[in-house]
């Protein structure tokens, strides 16, 4: 099957930690334990993968950065593996594509320029 996968795009389900999340509107889920759920399956006609975490609001409502430490690693990775994978995709947040009411609570280029892995951190 050839794709033709153009972004990688990061979003967040916007529920609270004491929300079940069922939804498979995602290629990628990323709980708050860093287990990563497959979702969706990804088609031909797909032109972007999407991977959500679960979280991205506060008690209020509020969009804002809620990952785990073990979430973070887990997207981070995930990211990783899809760009090997999809050398031509471009990583984007998902308020870049979808419009900002999808913003996934943190701004996805710093963090990615920014992020050291666990592994690296211990050193």
């Amino acid at each position: 099957m050839k794709q033709n996968i153009r972004y990688i795009v990061v979003h967040s389900t916007h529920t609270l930690p004491t929300e079940l999340y069922q939804s498979l509107s995602y290629h990628y889920i990323i709980h708050r334990n860093g287990k990563v759920v497959t979702g969706k399956e990804l088609t031909a006609s797909d032109g972007c993968i999407l991977v959500a975490y679960v979280g991205g609001i506060d008690k209020g409502r509020k969009v804002c950065d809620t990952k785990t430490s073990e979430q973070s690693e887990s997207l981070f990775n995930k990211l990783i593996t899809l760009s090997e994978k999809y050398p031509e995709a471009k990583i984007v947040s998902a308020d870049e594509v979808f419009g900002k009411e999808n913003f996934p609570g943190f701004n996805v280029k710093e963090w990615i320029k920014n992020f050291i892995p666990f592994s690296l951190n211990r050193a």
